[in-house]
């Protein structure tokens, strides 16, 4: 989520801190996604026509360990582990794709770089 709000190099992963305001603004989170995270950066974004902003929020957490009674399991469940990331993209495609292509608002978005 936050790598499309930071511009620069800094290594971080999907830990994130919202206000509750802001969550009530865009109707909290889809609580049916799996990576929800993803979703929730785009709603604000829509939501605040574009002014919204991502700071780091460093800590320190192993959010990515996955542990198995052996090796082969660790693999295996490293593999789900990565499906259910890949799948975080797969969920919030078709909510991009009516915000930035279909509706008007959204198009601006499109064009802003240029």
């Amino acid at each position: 989520m936050t790598n499309l709000g930071i511009s620069g190099e800094t290594p971080f992963f999907a830990i994130y801190s919202v206000p509750l305001q802001v969550l009530y603004k865009v109707n909290f989170w889809e609580k049916e996604l799996i990576a929800e995270d993803f979703l929730l950066f785009t709603k604000c974004l829509v939501k605040f026509n574009g002014d919204f902003q991502v700071y780091p929020f460093f800590g320190v957490f192993e959010g990515d360990a996955v542990i198995a009674d052996d090796f082969i399991e660790e693999v295996i469940g490293q593999y789900k582990q990565l499906q259910r990331w890949a799948w975080g993209g797969v969920e919030a495609f078709p909510y991009m794709y009516k915000k930035f292509f279909i509706e008007p608002a959204g198009k601006r978005f499109l064009y802003a770089s240029d």
